[in-house]
């Protein structure tokens, strides 16, 4: 979600609310607000009425439904052509061709008064011989000023040069939709009628309970077609406030991979405030608020799922506020352990409750909330990792004994005896039931694995599936004329699964000694085709004593972790055994139960970046790499200073985000503030390191970015607040965690 800076007047939620709450005198000067306080007032339960601007082809779409609808002429309200549809109606113009050009002017400044952008623009004409806008930007919620045009970025770059000669440092080049001549709307039916209308807007009302489709995608209320300036085609969604965050909610903080309702709640309340203050932005384009993260992702009735849709109803008509107004509920989805203040991101947003605050539980409450488990059946870890986890798996399934728990025995060759009790186990546990040859070796590293194929029946398997014409490819080994012909298709069906020795040199050595312990690592991953042990993952709610509370997709159960459990922590590299480990709410593990209550094997699943409670985001941490063109090519859209020579981080926030950058060039210096550090580069995020290596000539050849986070930092982490609801916050005290001195109200 992009950022917002008009206040919505304090008085419009006195007006709403039984008790007023000691709200300061009303500010003037509202611009796109103006008119919001007359909608909100006397809201029904389902809030008042917002318009959202869909993203859709410029030229055509498709209106759809489950039942009857209408099109009306939106100034008359009579039918614009006929009296009802139950048919797909395409609806694109006539008249002028929607405007694919673009205009490029230079942005001097952007303010946050209109009074300052008409001064700057006066002294602007004064100064040079071009147009001078002053135009608002919904988007920042501030003034533009913009000076010139010109059909191409090359053509504006010397009205750049003349700015900044008049020390204007911060002007660079922007590009603006193309004005076009008049159009208007045309409709056609499934039958290829058509009817060019005079008009360019145009409701498309349901009758009864129908529900109407965009292009397919299923929305709640009622719709708008209109033709902008640039003659292209815009619809526009229309329906009570809370309906519409049934469909903004999960297209924000997914259920189905978030599945915290207090999460879900602190989010729906965020949502619901940002839309409340940010009613009417767009106005001038005909509709409040866009579908896209440039506002808040709204995928309608299509989107909608029933964890979120009880989380908008268990919250209705709640908005944050402070002092007495509803806060402008800015918020980012993954904070990297550390929120930002406002200002320092967007000079607009310096909102006391738009503090930047850590993101981790404090000292007591992991105390409180960690879980400390202990095991021994992983106690003899000696060799490889890979083999003492494989050899607990096994043991786990019931194929391994206490003998193969023994790094002595892994660590020995394999004898023929054990080969044979290890291989007949493994098939009797997969219910296979194939015979091993009498004379055959079943010790060595091409015939343990050979045995096992027979003993589980796999000769049928790679006569269908091996293709002799494959073999080179799957069998690269130097020594692969060793292997008897009868074999070789055998042999690359096993390859194929993992299920050979790890080749030494590019050798296979079919006739030499098999260590206990790899013998094990290929019957784990045979035994692991076919399920055994029965694993199941999930996310950890809460934990005392032995016991563990997991969330698993469909549904939470308890578990006990018995003294003798295989305790395994996987940090990215592999599982590696460890004696004791210590869980969190949050940490996705990986158990087996043998079918009961007590957990035989436990692994902590890869991810765990820390103890933040955004830790688990995919873009918790990330690294992009920029060679010296690439960084030049994404800069060159804002500056010009030719080559880069030098990145500097000038400051850096209360997070440690870069907040002032500059950027060093061939013809000259730049600084980037705030999100235009973030967007000049490309980049997630603005909290990142820079590793700069250079060529023998001491110029630079390519930049490093080493960061964490995704978005702008700043308000309500979503990923954090996840955290926070795992380990049993409550939506209020994330939503005060998250906006430093609020209140929560009813609205409605």
């Amino acid at each position: 979600m992009t950022t917002r800076s008009f206040s919505l007047l304090a008085l419009l939620v006195a007006a709403l609310l039984p008790q007023p709450f000691g709200v300061p005198r009303p500010t003037a000067g509202l611009g796109p607000q103006a008119g919001a306080m007359d909608r909100l007032k006397g809201a029904p339960p389902e809030g008042p009425a917002i318009r959202v601007g869909l993203t859709t082809d410029r030229l055509k779409v498709t209106i759809s439904a489950d039942g009857p609808f209408r099109i009306l002429d939106s100034a008359t309200g009579r039918p614009a052509w006929k009296e009802q549809y139950r048919e797909d109606v395409l609806v694109t113009t006539h008249g002028a061709v929607p405007s694919e050009g673009r205009i490029w002017r230079v942005q001097a400044a952007a303010l946050a008064s209109r009074g300052e952008a008409e001064g700057l623009a006066s002294r602007l004409r004064s100064e040079i011989d071009e147009e001078v806008s002053v135009a608002y930007s919904p988007d920042r919620g501030s003034w533009r000023v913009r000076a010139g045009a010109a059909s191409s970025r090359e053509g504006i770059i010397p009205m750049i040069q003349k700015l900044r000669a008049l020390g204007y440092m911060d002007a660079w080049a922007v590009d603006e939709p193309a004005a076009a001549g008049p159009a208007w709307l045309r409709l056609v039916d499934s039958s290829y009628a058509t009817v060019a209308l005079e008009i360019a807007r145009a409701r498309v009302e349901p009758v009864g309970e129908t529900i109407l489709a965009v292009d397919g995608k299923r929305y709640r209320g009622s719709l708008e077609l209109l033709v902008d300036h640039s003659a292209a085609l815009r619809i526009v969604n229309s329906l009570p406030l809370e309906p519409y965050l049934r469909g903004v909610v999960p297209a924000e903080l997914g259920p189905s991979l978030w599945p915290e309702l207090e999460a879900l709640k602190a989010q729906s309340v965020a949502a619901r405030t940002y839309a409340v203050r940010n009613l009417g932005r767009f106005v001038e384009e005909g509709f409040d608020l866009c579908d896209s993260p440039r506002c808040q992702v709204y995928e309608g009735l299509s989107g909608e799922q029933a964890l979120s849709d009880r989380a908008v109803r268990e919250t209705a008509g709640i908005v944050a506020t402070y002092q007495g107004g509803p806060i402008n509920a800015l918020f980012t989805s993954t904070c990297g352990g550390h929120t930002e203040d406002g200002g320092e991101i967007f000079p607009e947003e310096a909102a006391p409750y738009l503090r930047g605050v850590p993101c981790y539980p404090d000292e007591q409450t992991l105390g409180r909330h960690g879980v400390v488990i202990e095991g021994t059946a992983a106690a003899d870890a000696g060799g490889p990792p890979e083999q003492v986890h494989a050899a607990a798996l096994l043991a786990t399934g019931g194929i391994a004994g206490a003998e193969q728990l023994l790094a002595h025995w892994r660590q020995q060759p394999l004898a023929e005896e054990d080969a044979r009790a290890l291989i007949g186990k493994t098939a009797e546990r997969l219910g296979l039931g194939g015979k091993i040859a009498e004379g055959h070796d079943a010790s060595s590293r091409l015939g343990f694995p050979l045995a096992l194929a027979e003993r589980l029946g796999w000769r049928e398997r790679a006569e269908v599936l091996v293709d002799r014409r494959d073999l080179p490819a799957v069998l690269p080994f130097s020594d692969a004329d060793l292997i008897r012909p009868d074999n070789t298709r055998v042999v690359a069906a096993l390859a194929s699964r993992g299920l050979l020795p790890a080749a030494e040199g590019g050798a296979l050595r079919p006739g030499g000694s098999l260590l206990g312990g790899e013998a094990l690592l290929v019957l784990q991953r045979a035994a692991a085709i076919y399920g055994i042990p029965d694993l199941t993952e999930g996310v950890l709610i809460a934990g005392g004593g032995r016991k563990l509370k997991l969330r698993r997709p469909e549904k939470e159960v308890s578990l006990a972790a018995p003294g003798h459990i295989a305790l395994f922590l996987d940090l990215g590299g592999g599982p590696v055994p460890r004696q004791r480990v210590t869980l969190y709410p949050g940490d996705r593990i990986r158990v087996s139960s043998g079918g009961n209550s007590e957990m035989q094997y436990l692994l902590v699943l890869p991810g765990r970046k820390g103890l933040s409670d955004d830790r688990y985001s995919p873009s918790y941490s990330w690294e992009v790499s920029m060679s010296a063109v690439e960084l030049a090519q994404k800069l060159s859209a804002r500056l010009e200073i030719g080559d880069v020579k030098d990145l500097i981080a000038e400051r850096r926030g209360v997070s440690g985000r870069i907040v002032s950058l500059r950027v060093v060039g061939e013809q000259g210096e730049a600084t980037l503030n705030g999100f235009n550090v973030r967007t000049a580069l490309g980049l997630k995020e603005s909290l990142f390191a820079i590793d700069r290596q250079r060529g023998p000539d001491g110029k630079l050849r390519r930049v490093v970015f080493s960061g964490k986070g995704w978005g702008h930092g700043v308000g309500l982490c979503q990923m954090g607040a996840y955290g926070m609801a795992v380990r049993g916050e409550s939506y209020r005290s994330i939503l005060k965690h998250y906006y430093t001195g609020i209140d929560l109200a009813r609205l409605y």
